[in-house]
């Protein structure tokens, strides 16, 4: 009777550890999600600031167009790698490229309250944490799939283990 108690305790132990790291791959897994969702809609804000500035109802601050051209250019990069079957640059590219694409959209967005330099800062600083983030969301990924894979739910009336 002692073994089978200590069978159960071990295996509370081992679903509560394992529980515990899917809920935490399961965050990261919403934060990269979340990230991307924001990073496309500071891509859409970008694109609508540029047409503000062309329609001559706003204008742009002077660090959206560096970090614009960066971000095109590595989307320009990225489709070419593509082609060429290099993921690794493409990878890369597709990372800096959304990150400074996100970056001139926090720009446009804090350029029409400001035109001082704390906006280049505040949207470098969103480019950069987007990116990293963007980074290490494969990572993430791949461990939520190894765990996934020792933690099993058995049906309902369903008894494994006795």
């Amino acid at each position: 009777m002692e073994y089978r108690d200590d069978l159960v305790n071990a295996e509370n132990a081992a679903v509560e550890a394992y529980t515990s790291m899917a809920v935490r791959q399961t965050k990261l897994l919403l934060l990269g999600i979340g990230t991307m969702i924001a990073s496309i809609v500071a891509i859409v804000l970008a694109a609508l600031a540029t047409l503000a500035d062309l329609a001559g109802v706003a204008t742009l601050h002077a660090a959206f167009i560096p970090v614009a051209v960066v971000g095109l250019a590595c989307g320009g990069v990225d489709f070419i790698a593509r082609r060429r079957d290099n993921d690794y640059v493409a990878g890369w590219a597709t990372v800096v490229g959304q990150g400074a694409l996100t970056a001139a959209g926090a720009i446009a967005l804090l350029g029409w309250f400001s035109a001082d330099l704390w906006v280049f800062g505040v949207g470098l600083v969103v480019g950069i944490v987007t990116s990293s983030i963007l980074v290490k969301y494969p990572e993430w990924e791949t461990e939520a799939e190894m765990i996934e894979r020792f933690v099993r739910v058995p049906d309902d009336g369903q008894d494994d283990f006795f």
